[in-house]
């Protein structure tokens, strides 16, 4: 990522934390409330600057502002300080890495020609019902991806449905998940189905993010694929 894209990134997240730009220079922790609706269940700490931003919904809101004044104002809250106030069983951290679309490097990829990707409307419900039914239920967690989320898009092999990505407002940004049908792995659909999204998000003026857990490894090559711009691997703590 190269140092003024990140610039700009670090801009837009100081916006949605209300992160004054003279203090993205000064470490410390930056607590925001959100609606338990818009929560997903996760604390990530997000760096911005010298700062990490912590999205927190009401039900935590005192046990996190507690852990923050136990600790000097100029420091960055860390998963091990989630762990040592509240135990391992209380606190359970995950990583995952972030990135960020940067057109000074995004390669587009369009799959081969026998597969159409387009936009998907109410008319395609069966299909993607069908879809969801033929991937594995961790895979549909993880992906989140919906008709009825933002921008949905697919890719499709004849009338069948092999592979398909939606967005969500996240951060200030446009986040993106993307789900493959476990018979068409391999194949860069996951790719091309992220790449026409991208292109849509792009033109409607976003800025297109991409989050994946350390483990998923297809979801690392899709970004690496895309050249897509690694910002950060992100700490996440589950509570309970």
């Amino acid at each position: 990522m190269s140092p003024e894209f990140r610039r700009r990134m670090e801009a837009l997240l100081a916006a949605h934390y209300g992160i004054a730009p003279d203090a993205l220079d000064r470490p410390g922790t930056t607590l925001v409330p959100v609606a338990p609706e818009q929560w997903d269940d996760w604390l990530e700490l997000i760096p911005v600057g010298a700062r990490v931003g912590v999205e927190v919904p009401p039900a935590l809101r005192a046990r996190v502002e507690a852990l923050v004044a136990a600790h000097p104002a100029d420091r960055r809250l860390s998963g091990a300080d989630f762990v040592a106030a509240w135990g391992a069983e209380g606190a359970r951290v995950g990583h995952m890495k972030v990135y960020m679309l940067d057109e000074a490097t995004f390669r587009p990829f369009t799959p081969d020609a026998r597969y159409t990707v387009r936009a998907l409307t109410g008319a395609d419900r069966a299909a993607f019902g069908e879809f969801l039914a033929r991937c594995a239920p961790d895979d549909r967690g993880e992906a989140d991806i919906s008709l009825e989320q933002q921008i949905p898009f697919g890719v499709f092999d004849g009338a069948r449905l092999v592979a398909a990505a939606s967005t969500y407002p996240w951060l200030g940004l446009v986040d993106v998940g993307v789900l493959t049908d476990p018979d068409y792995r391999q194949q860069g659909l996951g790719k091309a189905v992220v790449s026409a999204v991208a292109r849509q998000v792009q033109a409607q003026g976003g800025v297109l993010c991409y989050r994946h857990a350390l483990r998923n490894t297809g979801s690392q090559g899709i970004a690496e694929g895309l050249r897509l711009s690694l910002y950060a691997t992100v700490e996440a703590v589950h509570s309970g």
